[in-house]
This record gives C-alpha cells, sequence and structure tokens, in this order.
C-alpha cells in the first residue's frame, strides 16, 4: 500500500462537499437504524416492548414524523437493538399507499447495498472454517477471473479483502442492471457471471490494487461467487446459500433475496415504481430483502461478538 495521496482537485472537493451537505436521505438514515421507501402519511403501526427507552422512542419518533412531512416520505420502519435484543421497533407511513397497508416492523424493504454487509458475514464465516482467507488473491477461488495487463502482479493484487474494501482496483459497475429498468436486466443466474469473466479478460483495473478506495459493485459481485463457490451446496443459487448459512441460524426468517408478499412499495416523485429482485450472484452486492427485526438480530449477533440468538455461536458448516 503507498501513501494516501491527494487524489481530488479543488473543484472535486467541493462537488462532493455539496453533496454532502444537500443529501437529507443521507442524513436521515445515518440518524435511523433502518429506513428505505416513503410516503406523506404518518400513521402508525406499532409493536409493543417493554423497554427503558421510551424517551428515545418518543423523540425519535417525532423526529421521524416531522422528518417524513418535510420530504414527503411514504413509510419507514426502524428498530433500536441495545443488550443483544430489540428493545423498539415501528412503521410510520405506509408500505402500500394505494391498498392503505400501513408500514410496521414486520414490513420487508429491499435493502440495497447494505446487502454487502450480509454477503462479508457470510464469507467470513467461511474464512473462520478454512476455505478463505482475506489476502488470499480473489482468482486462487475463481480461475475465469482475468484482466487485461496494466499493472505489474496486478492479479495478486486483488485479494478478497480488496473486493470487500473497494480497493480492488476493478471497474465498478459492469452491465450489472444495477441502474436500469428490470425489463433490461435478462441475466441468469450463471449467464451473468459468465458474462462478467468474458468481458473481464478483456478490460483492464481502473486503478492499481490497493492504491485507492472506489465504490466497486463488481468486486461484491465477485466476493458474493466466491462465498457461494466455497460455501454452495448442490447448485445452491445465492439467496439460497445465505439462508441457510446466516438467515436460519439467525433466525431471521423474513430475509432472503427474492421478492415477499410483505414488501414494501417503492416510490419514486410519490409515484410507485415496480422493485427489482436477483437470487443471482448479483444480490451479494445490493439484493437482500429483509425487516428491521431481522436486520435488527443481526445487528444483536455483531454487537454480540457472533452470537446467534440462542446464545451459542453463529456459524454454519
Amino acid at each position: 500500500m503507498s501513501d494516501k495521496k491527494n487524489i481530488f482537485t479543488t473543484t472535486e472537493k467541493n462537488r462532493i462537499a455539496k453533496e454532502k451537505k444537500s443529501d437529507k436521505r443521507l442524513r436521515l438514515a445515518l440518524f435511523l437504524l433502518f429506513l428505505l421507501f416513503f410516503t406523506p402519511s404518518c400513521n402508525s403501526s406499532k409493536r409493543p416492548y417493554t423497554t427503558p427507552f421510551s424517551d428515545t422512542a418518543t423523540k425519535t419518533a417525532q423526529f421521524i414524523a416531522q422528518t417524513m412531512k418535510a420530504d414527503n416520505m411514504v413509510g419507514l420502519s426502524i428498530a433500536l437493538v441495545s443488550d443483544g435484543r430489540i428493545v423498539w421497533a415501528e412503521g410510520f407511513g405506509w408500505a402500500d399507499k394505494e391498498n392503505r397497508i400501513p408500514a410496521s416492523p414486520e414490513t420487508a424493504y429491499m435493502l440495497g447495498s447494505g446487502s454487502k454487509t450480509l454477503t462479508t458475514v457470510a464469507l467470513l464465516q467461511l474464512m473462520e472454517r478454512g476455505l478463505v482467507f482475506l489476502d488470499d488473491p480473489a482468482d486462487r477461488h475463481l480461475p475465469e477471473f482475468r484482466l487485461a495487463p496494466r499493472y505489474p502482479d496486478q492479479m495478486a493484487l486483488i485479494t478478497v479483502q480488496r473486493l470487500l474494501n473497494h480497493h480492488s482496483g476493478l471497474p465498478g459497475d459492469i452491465y450489472n442492471g444495477g441502474f436500469v429498468e428490470e425489463a433490461w436486466n435478462q441475466w441468469g443466474c450463471n449467464l451473468y457471471i459468465d458474462w462478467l469473466f468474458n468481458y473481464l479478460k478483456d478490460d483492464y483495473p481502473s486503478y492499481e490494487p490497493g492504491e485507492i478506495s472506489v465504490y466497486c459493485n463488481t468486486g461484491f459481485v465477485l466476493a458474493g461467487e466466491i462465498a457461494l463457490r466455497l460455501g454452495g451446496i448442490g447448485g445452491e443459487t445465492f439467496d439460497e446459500f445465505m439462508i441457510r448459512q446466516l438467515f436460519q441460524p439467525l433466525k431471521m426468517d423474513s430475509s432472503g433475496f427474492r421478492a415477499t408478499p410483505s414488501m414494501a412499495v417503492g416510490y419514486v416523485g410519490g409515484q410507485p415504481v415496480p422493485s427489482a429482485e436477483s437470487n443471482c450472484v448479483f444480490g451479494a452486492t445490493g439484493g437482500a430483502v429483509t425487516t428491521v427485526l431481522d436486520i435488527g438480530r443481526f445487528l444483536a449477533m455483531i454487537l454480540d461478538q457472533g452470537a446467534a440468538p440462542g446464545g451459542e455461536r453463529c456459524e454454519n458448516g
């Protein structure tokens, strides 16, 4: 790893600062535990919990109601975790405005890039079993993975860790359908990863691996493929692998990588839009569906140093 370099111009720094200042949704997401999809009404569907956090819940609920009204949000759900348990969970607004279905702690949402955290934990579980190590070159586990040469020893420098921490140097998004309409994204589970390997062999690293951090969905697609190959059983999809590997041990029974009947409707500009789903490896970087109750169990496990709900260590295999 080389010394840090000033890679941004003054103009670029000003642009980044302006974006950060104006991003209200990001500031709200940092304040809340879990937040997705919005609507103007603030009907509340509570799940009762006996907690010492009544003041926190009251003040946070007031803040949420004010922010939803100011920013024309449709609905959201929130959970608060303390001492290994969920101490407060509540829904605000609507999960489905048109059908008058209120948001609740049981409402499922697309997790987006929070899926990367789930993928990372599943991969680290395999590391604990000795199946993979962070400093392994990615091509040790993905022999089809090649890039056109641009830097000395570049393939050895693209390690599992650098796939996970966005230092791989790979192009960030390559025809993965992540930012287009669902109808365009026709890749099958094997078709996309096979196509991706074929594409990458004639492409170059965007940056020297390990030099700078650049957000990279492609890296997590490869990390998810490594996890699936090392931990998958009998032709499992990534969805099936993650359910068995992570969700079932944590009793995250409403989580997966497929749309569910309880999933909130997505809205853009106040209008409903269909939510794409992916049970393929692309789900590793952004395809999870979950609830605040389930993600609360996941966070409790993280805060409790890997302990599952029953107190046993969360591991599979």
